[in-house]
């Protein structure tokens, strides 16, 4: 049985903002100067966000470097955001920002604390994995289990693959087709696909290909290719 992990939950980016602020910038240059300013005065949100501009290049010129420093100066002026920019800047790395896997590993941490789930999310990945941290499965399943419950779909795929091999967790077949459906439900297609493979082989669920092929189409939709070709293989 062979199961899909999401290896980095990120949120499909390189940073992640602190959400509205009070600037409502009109266009990315301005709004990069308003959030200098406002840095500078001593919003930490503010910090956050350019930093995230830098990254990215919106409104000035890209600069990892400098984004480090932003998310730096945030992240120890209590932003939460800017801790988990700063963890998947050294899990991604960028040009001047050499990826430190065990610096990623302690920024994530320090988000999780403030209850940022994608970084728990991504502590449990580097956990199970044990890059930049001492290999531990169990402490990654509790990891995965607090972001599952905190309403990130990534993590609760990822615990239903530990429950389904055993990891860290008891090996529990139906907990895991729980986890799965959960993921699925929240849209996050690995779990689509998960759940597809254990109604295929009948593993914690009753055994049902149509169903499977209906998960397969599901997940290939969101440009799985292993589920793309799990359907057609049903359909043969």
């Amino acid at each position: 049985m062979v199961l899909h992990a999401c290896v980095l939950i990120a949120c499909g980016a390189s940073s992640r903002s602190g959400g509205e602020t009070d600037f409502a910038p009109t266009d990315h240059r301005s709004g990069a100067l308003r959030y200098d300013e406002a840095c500078q005065d001593g919003s930490m949100r503010a910090c956050n966000e350019l930093g995230a501009r830098y990254l990215s290049g919106e409104g000035v010129p890209r600069d990892a470097v400098r984004a480090r420093a932003l998310f730096e100066r945030a992240c120890d002026g209590g932003e939460v955001g800017a801790c988990f920019n700063l963890g998947h800047l050294f899990h991604q790395g960028a040009d001047g920002v050499a990826i430190d896997l065990v610096r990623a590993a302690s920024y994530y941490d320090r988000a999780c604390d403030g209850n940022d789930m994608g970084a728990c999310s991504n502590l449990g990945v580097l956990y199970r994995q044990g890059h930049g941290v001492e290999r531990d499965a169990g402490r990654a399943a509790q990891l995965y289990q607090r972001a599952c419950d905190g309403g990130l779909m990534d993590a609760c795929n990822n615990l239903g693959i530990l429950y389904g091999r055993g990891e860290g967790v008891t090996r529990n077949d139906t907990t895991a087709a729980t986890l799965f459906r959960r993921a699925c439900d929240g849209n996050d297609p690995a779990g689509c696909l998960n759940l597809g493979i254990l109604h295929q082989g009948g593993i914690g669920v009753g055994r049902d290909l149509r169903r499977a092929a209906q998960l397969y189409q599901r997940a290939c939709a969101s440009q799985i290719e292993d589920a793309c070709r799990r359907a057609r293989a049903l359909e043969r």
